[in-house]
């Protein structure tokens, strides 16, 4: 069953844009990152854990779950990147179950006036 997960986007008064998943349990291992032409896709997948074991065990020896609120399985999401990012310097990490993601905004040009040569 593919979730999404929850996540914040913020941008820093220095114009770095940050993405933070909750990905609780996950390590790094477990996501998968790509870059694409005007999007990023994070996949990966968690897994409780019985979730594999249950089809193992009979039946009978199943856990009934009397609540069951996390998400687990195969997750997939991806963010448009905004126009100015430098996508070579996108950067990742994870800890504490939450992947951060940092979009590096490109410094803008010093606006010089442009010389337009007389014919």
């Amino acid at each position: 069953r593919l979730f999404l997960s929850r996540f914040d986007l913020k941008e820093t008064s220095d114009g770095l844009l940050t993405a933070s998943f909750e990905l609780p349990g996950m390590t790094k291992d477990d996501v998968k990152i790509e870059l694409h032409k005007d999007h990023i896709t994070i996949s990966g997948e968690t897994n409780v854990e019985d979730s594999g074991a249950v089809a193992e065990k009979a039946k009978d020896q199943a856990p009934k779950w009397i609540v069951r609120e996390r998400s687990y399985g195969r997750f997939e999401q991806s963010l448009p990147i905004p126009q100015g990012i430098e996508a070579d310097k996108i950067n990742a990490s994870v800890a504490n179950g939450v992947l951060t993601v940092t979009f590096p905004k490109v410094a803008p040009a010093d606006p010089e006036p442009k010389k337009i040569t007389v014919s």
